[in-house]
């Protein structure tokens, strides 16, 4: 920051105010003097200084002297105590005329004699002070000396000088000095008239030269190079900066030139104004911009003319027109978008740019106007389009992540949101492991994708979430348009069509297993009933009391006796009956499998399913044969009931049927796997969901992998060794459930962590 020669004290201002008119020949010689001036002055006043420190020294040392001689003089006076005798000893001080004054003190501070020069009576105490040795005192040069005998101080002398003779000495001296000063000056004057004319005469020269470039506009004169000194030098920068002066006046011509062709053919309207609102100037592109017919017609308008009376915020144009100025002229520019109104008072947006700029000392508004109503219709179109597509996307049920050939997210739709529970602001920018870990795995499809341009899909992935197997179809979209790399992936939740599908098939087996019920039943229960029909009349016709048997054993030369014997010797009774269990029992099976094809609605009633589940852990618990496995009093039960759950009409014996068929094959799965710190368990579980109640027997045990969790429900089906299993169990069960109960069956299992079988049951009969 460069100093402002006005800035100081009045006094100097009013100096180089005063200066500042003379011309540089009175200049260079008022400096000459000054300086001059200052030389000698300096020089005569150091000649003064060193006389009058010296002469000081000297008066010390002589006074000093002088109290050495009195100070041994008095020593005898002092010790016989002769007062007289001091104070005439004293008084030859008196041949010594700068000595005004002599006192002589006793040690305890007492005068003991005195002196003083008779023109010097006026009463003056000597100064109180300890120090040994003299001192300046105002006009008075002092000494104070001990008087010491055998290390003993017996007295004090105090000596008072005048220094009237350094006084007179300065005097002396000061005279001629100042004479000699005057006509050094007068010399020094006459010197510097005629020599400053070396100096001035040159600058007077380019000074003139100045003038002569300044009031002709001619930057094409040069100045003559009188020497080669400094001005010599300022010479050729002069001539130098008239040619840099000359070029940029022709560039400046040039770039007026070209503004004005700009001006008047920019397609962006450009206007002229003061910080008052009045347009000063406008190109044509502003003239066809505000409707007018020309210059003339817009210059007499003002710029609040050209705006409506509020913009779309709703603050009036003036005063938001005000603000907008004060930020420009504060910043220097200004953009911001704005409402303006044509002069048939049609409106239109537009785009403004204001520069604070200086005209002739004078501060203006240049205006840069463009019309972006058409943009602005395109951008709110585009908005609506994007929100549109925005809202398409957030409403699919489907995950959508968009991440690029890093592995970066790029998109993130609300059901992606609703998945991870991370929002789409904080995903943006990380990476697919970070906020979506599950599909970590799928970044190899991404690159895959992108290079074969073929979207790649996996179907049915298996994960875990909340302790349930749920099941996704993932799409990868490859996205390589527009230099773009990246791709879109699609996450579908099929957990429930898996479901549908599953129990859809399971349906049409069991549909076919009752067909097949159903015929096998007729096929079989008539020969069946022969057997059993006939069997019981050969065990009637071999044994005792029974009339005919007699007689037709009396006919072949025998008695019935004798055959019964026979018959008991060869164990034929004990076949006979054991052909009648085997009867009996495959009688049973074709009623069971009959029960496939039939429904009967006189066993339901309501019941409480917590209460039905517990009465068949406390049957089931029975179950601890020493030929088995396991000891199901051995495996801990917890119950997790909802309160308030309402009965449910159902046939309690099968429902009992089907919770005895789960918790006896979930025994005997656990009773294979290993435990070390969980013990065997079940969780049951009854609760409301979706206006039925569902019953959970969830264990701990080995699990199934998912072949065998698709076929659990498939009739003849078994993990078991041959002979230990029929395979009937669980589709009779799920027959049980799906068909006699209208209900659903579905099974969820976790390999190495367990199984749960979920059964949904309607709680109203009209619904089953």
């Amino acid at each position: 920051m460069k100093n402002n020669p006005q800035d100081g004290k009045p006094w100097e201002t009013q100096a180089i105010r005063l200066v500042g008119k003379w011309s540089i020949k009175r200049k260079l010689v008022l400096i000459i003097m000054l300086v001059s001036s200052a030389v000698m002055i300096l020089t005569g006043g150091a000649f003064i200084a060193y006389q009058w420190f010296s002469e000081r020294q000297r008066m010390e040392k002589d006074l000093a002297g002088l109290a050495d001689i009195y100070a041994e003089s008095c020593k005898a006076p002092l010790i016989w105590n002769y007062q007289k005798e001091a104070e005439l000893l004293l008084s030859n001080l008196h041949d010594y005329e700068p000595i005004v004054r002599a006192y002589l003190y006793r040690p305890d501070g007492s005068l003991f004699a005195k002196y003083q020069r008779e023109d010097y009576l006026d009463d003056f105490p000597p100064p109180v002070f300890q120090e040994e040795g003299s001192h300046f005192v105002g006009r008075w040069l002092v000494m104070r000396k001990q008087i010491i005998l055998d290390k003993e101080t017996i007295g004090v002398l105090y000596l008072q000088s005048n220094l009237n003779e350094l006084y007179d000495l300065i005097k002396q001296n000061a005279v001629p000095l100042a004479v000699l000063i005057l006509l050094a000056l007068v010399a020094a004057y006459i010197l510097s008239a005629k020599l400053q004319e070396v100096i001035s005469g040159p600058l007077y020269y380019l000074a003139k030269m100045a003038g002569k470039v300044s009031q002709n506009e001619d930057y094409s004169v040069r100045a003559v190079k009188q020497s080669d000194d400094e001005i010599g030098q300022l010479t050729d920068a002069f001539n130098k900066m008239l040619t840099q002066v000359e070029k940029r006046d022709i560039a400046l011509r040039e770039s007026e030139e070209k503004y004005r062709s700009l001006y008047d053919t920019s397609r962006d309207a450009i206007m002229i104004s003061s910080t008052t609102g009045k347009i000063i100037s406008a190109n044509p592109s502003t003239i066809e911009l505000f409707g007018c017919e020309n210059e003339g017609e817009l210059i007499s308008q003002t710029t609040a003319d050209l705006c409506p009376e509020f913009q779309p915020d709703g603050l009036p144009s003036q005063k938001k027109y005000e603000e907008m100025l004060k930020l420009a002229l504060k910043k220097g520019a200004h953009f911001f978008e704005w409402k303006h109104k044509k002069i048939n008072g049609e409106g239109f947006d537009a785009e403004v740019l204001l520069n604070s700029m200086h005209l002739q000392d004078e501060k203006i508004i240049h205006a840069s106007i463009r019309n972006i109503t058409d943009r602005k219709r395109n951008e709110e179109e585009l908005r609506r389009l994007r929100n549109l597509l925005s809202n398409i996307i957030n409403s699919m049920p489907s995950v959508l992540v968009g991440v690029d050939m890093e592995g970066r997210v790029t998109h993130w739709n609300r059901e992606a949101e609703k998945i991870t529970g991370v929002k789409a602001n904080e995903a943006q920018g990380h990476t697919l492991a970070d906020v979506f870990p599950q599909l970590t795995g799928e970044m190899e499809k991404v690159a895959q994708a992108i290079r074969e341009c073929v979207p790649l899909k996996d179907e049915k992935i298996a994960n875990e979430v909340n302790g349930e197997v749920h099941y996704s179809d993932i799409t990868v979209y490859p996205l390589t348009s527009n230099g773009i790399e990246g791709a879109v992936i699609r996450v579908d939740d099929i957990t429930e069509r898996v479901r549908i599908e599953e129990m859809m098939i399971q349906s049409e087996k069991m549909l076919s297993v009752g067909g097949l019920a159903a015929g096998m039943a007729h096929e079989i229960n008539n020969p069946l009933a022969g057997i059993l029909q006939n069997v019981q009349v050969i065990r009637n016709r071999i044994k005792k009391g029974l009339p005919k048997n007699d007689e037709v054993a009396d006919i072949c030369g025998t008695t019935i006796d004798v055959i019964e014997k026979y018959v008991i010797e060869r164990g034929i009774f004990p076949m006979i009956d054991s052909v009648m269990e085997s009867g009996r029992r495959a009688s049973k099976i074709v009623d069971n499998m009959l029960s496939f094809s039939r429904k009967s609605d006189s066993n339901f009633s309501p019941h409480n399913l917590a209460a039905l589940l517990d009465k068949t852990v406390e049957l089931v618990s029975n179950d601890y044969d020493l030929k088995k496995k396991y000891d199901f009093r051995k495996i801990e039960i917890l119950r997790k009931y909802e309160k308030n759950v309402p009965e449910v009409i159902c046939e309690a014996s099968k429902l009992q049927q089907v919770f005895l068929n789960l918790l006896k094959n979930g025994a005997q799965a656990m009773s294979e796997k290993k435990y070390t710190e969980e013990k065997p368990h079940f969780i049951l579980r009854v609760l409301l969901e979706e206006q039925m109640v569902r019953i959970d027997i969830e264990d701990n045990g080995p699990g199934m992998d998912e072949m065998t969790r698709k076929r659990i429900f498939e009739p003849f089906f078994t993990t078991k060794g041959v002979g230990l299993g029929t395979g009937l169990g669980l589709s009779v069960s799920y027959f049980i459930i799906t068909e006699n109960h209208n209900g659903r069956m579905t099974v969820d299992s976790i390999m190495g962590k367990g199984t749960n079988f979920i059964i949904h049951l309607p709680m109203d009969r009209s619904t089953q």
